[in-house]
């Protein structure tokens, strides 16, 4: 009967880490589509971090290669990046490219600010024609002069999602330590065998 107790303990809790690890889609800014031009630009949305938690990932649309920087912070963003990798999006998929932050080493919280910046394509990316709220989207390069606020001009913003993680409450974590304890005493008060 011990064994199972301490069994279903441990899933218990191994499992909730499972699921944490993954997030959860904490928004999303879709809106309408419209094609922004990645050739000879560079791209850079302001994104204020979810709801509640920790970010895990974004994940981002277009097609063909792309240069990806993050940065905590406001835009414009000049440097330096925290993150930088090169990428290809998946031919004709609306599948998506997702940056894992915690991969990356980024640590941000809910209400934290940070910048896609998004430049070197080969082809383009979606935008979204409902501007996004926390933050807006600048463009340089391709004759545009010096960093322009396109969200200003033309209401349109980078179409994204935001994937946040749970970080447990003090309650979660005095809770989980109370049952490991528990579940060490049931081991340790086991009857010797003679």
């Amino acid at each position: 009967m011990r064994k199972v107790a301490l069994a279903g303990v441990l899933a218990l809790a191994f499992g909730a880490a499972a699921q944490a690890s993954e997030g959860v889609l904490d928004q999303t800014n879709p809106g309408g589509s419209a094609g922004l031009n990645g050739i000879g630009h560079q791209w850079q949305q302001e994104v204020t971090a979810g709801v509640r938690g920790r970010l895990a990932g974004v994940m981002l649309y277009g097609d063909g290669a792309v240069r990806v920087r993050i940065a905590e912070g406001e835009a414009y963003h000049t440097g330096p990046f925290a993150f930088d990798g090169l990428f290809e999006f998946a031919p004709q998929s609306l599948d998506g490219l997702f940056i894992d932050m915690r991969a990356a080493n980024i640590i941000l919280s809910a209400g934290d600010t940070f910048v896609i910046d998004l430049s070197e394509s080969t082809n383009g990316y979606t935008g979204s024609v409902t501007p996004y709220a926390g933050g807006d989207l600048w463009l340089t390069g391709g004759g545009w002069p010096g960093p322009t606020n396109f969200t200003a001009l033309y209401g349109t913003s980078l179409m994204f999602e935001t994937f946040m993680e749970a970080v447990p409450e003090p309650s979660t974590w005095a809770m989980m330590i109370v049952g490991f304890g528990a579940a060490g005493s049931m081991i340790r008060r086991r009857p010797v065998a003679a």
